[in-house]
């Protein structure tokens, strides 16, 4: 189980697919059950020196609602910061007054550097063009609130992809959930090679494209951002490109009944008001949720709450399961086994010959490259690392032998992070029909 207590919430990239999944319970516990006094005795330290009215006070409202109180600073040029104090003797000085910290500011990095200057936990409410962590679990949140899942999403990222952050940390967060992408922007704003490169090393399909109605009848989920004025240095670029995508009820018309509509706000035109009354308009409820992932989060960092649940995460996403199996006779005796775990909704990883086995009796499975391809993404030692695996069903083409093969790595990383391992075919077959019956 993941252990918040004294962590701090930099940047989604600190993030595990278990850590996602313990955050989304309990915030589901928040917004559920009543913890007015949970904080009491707690004092949080509100640092805002960038504009900010949704961050701030569903921060201020979380710790007030759970019975904590705040001070807070709105300005840098009220602040030591003005006089030319450091960042990191900013969080030695705050830290010794509260609790927990939550900063916004300009500067990329600046959470970071705060953190470095305390012992107390320290949340990223935004650094600038850097990251807004805290937003992307509450993304996380409304999609799997409004979807019933995270898994498996077809969403469409509409807008400013090249400046926001808001569509960065999230493109990072939904890798491990399998979703596909849709990047839906003008090319000289669209999204930057390093978080394609992080999807591709992941094995997340995405497709570019300026055209808003290109891919608009895939969509699950539609993440609306503003071109941002600020993030511009020349004005006659914001200009032109500010209203380029405008979504309204003729847009909808053409999408799915049922599609997501979600935007960080706020808005400035590109999601016109016609539309506020459907319930397709996820968006204020987006923004609400934001109060019982705050909630969960201060509670987790300052140790005031754990989850006691110790299969959370199996009611939040499909399975993943890696397949890696030795000779041709296990993979064609295995194959109903197989079969039932596609029809049960597993995302099926395999192996580069056992992919390709599968794939060719019609099976769809995502190749990973071995252990010791060490050059070559998606690579297993990658998803192992970030624990993206549920069950491991590696089958030896020959029992016994003690060199070490990539199988025998394999077998090693799922033994020490605990992951299901099943090296038998016939526990695979007893494993896969005890599931079936399950579900």
């Amino acid at each position: 189980m993941p252990d918040f207590k004294g962590r701090d919430i930099i940047s989604i990239e600190d993030f595990t697919r278990e850590d996602f999944m313990y955050v989304m319970k309990a915030a589901e516990i928040m917004e559920k059950e009543d913890h007015s006094d949970l904080m009491r005795g707690m004092l949080m330290a509100s640092l805002f020196f960038e504009p900010s009215t949704r961050t701030r006070f569903s921060f201020e409202t979380a710790m007030r609602r759970m019975g904590g109180d705040v001070i807070t600073e709105t300005s840098v040029q009220f602040s030591s910061l003005y006089k030319g104090e450091t960042l990191q003797d900013t969080g030695a000085m705050v830290g010794g007054y509260v609790d927990v910290v939550v900063m916004r500011h300009p500067e990329k990095g600046s959470a970071r550097a705060l953190a470095d200057g305390t012992d107390k936990p320290v949340l990223n409410g935004g650094d600038g063009p850097g990251e807004h962590p805290t937003q992307t679990l509450l993304d996380l949140y409304t999609i799997l609130s409004e979807r019933g899942t995270l898994d498996n999403v077809k969403i469409g990222l509409v807008g400013d992809l090249k400046y926001g952050r808001t569509v960065h940390s999230l493109a990072s967060a939904l890798r491990f959930f399998n979703p596909t992408f849709y990047f839906i922007a003008p090319q000289a704003l669209q999204m930057p090679d390093i978080y394609k490169t992080k999807l591709e090393n992941a094995a997340v399909k995405y497709y570019e494209t300026e055209d808003l109605d290109k891919y608009l009848g895939e969509l699950d989920v539609m993440y609306i951002t503003r071109i941002q004025k600020e993030r511009f240095s020349d004005p006659a670029e914001y200009e032109k490109y500010k209203h380029v995508y405008v979504i309204d009820r003729s847009v909808l018309s053409r999408a799915k009944p049922d599609v997501t509509v979600m935007h960080p706000l706020p808005r400035v035109g590109e999601i016109k008001e016609e539309i506020d009354d459907m319930p397709n308009a996820a968006y204020f409820r987006q923004a609400k949720n934001g109060v019982p992932v705050r909630q969960a989060l201060l509670a987790l960092v300052t140790g005031r709450f754990e989850l006691k649940d110790q299969n959370v995460s199996s009611k939040l996403v499909k399975k993943n399961v890696l397949l890696s199996i030795g000779s041709d006779e296990d993979k064609k005796a295995l194959m109903p086994e197989i079969q039932k775990m596609q029809q049960m909704g597993f995302n099926i990883y395999a192996t580069e010959k056992t992919a390709k086995f599968i794939g060719e009796l019609g099976i769809d499975a995502t190749t990973l490259y071995k252990i010791s391809e060490t050059d070559k993404k998606p690579n297993i030692k990658d998803f192992l690392e970030q624990k993206r695996f549920d069950i491991i069903i590696n089958i030896p083409q020959g029992r016994g032998g003690s060199e070490v093969t990539d199988g025998s790595m394999i077998r090693k990383q799922a033994i020490e992070q605990n992951i299901p391992l099943i090296t038998e075919p016939q526990v695979a077959r007893f494993l896969i029909h005890a599931l079936s019956e399950k579900i």
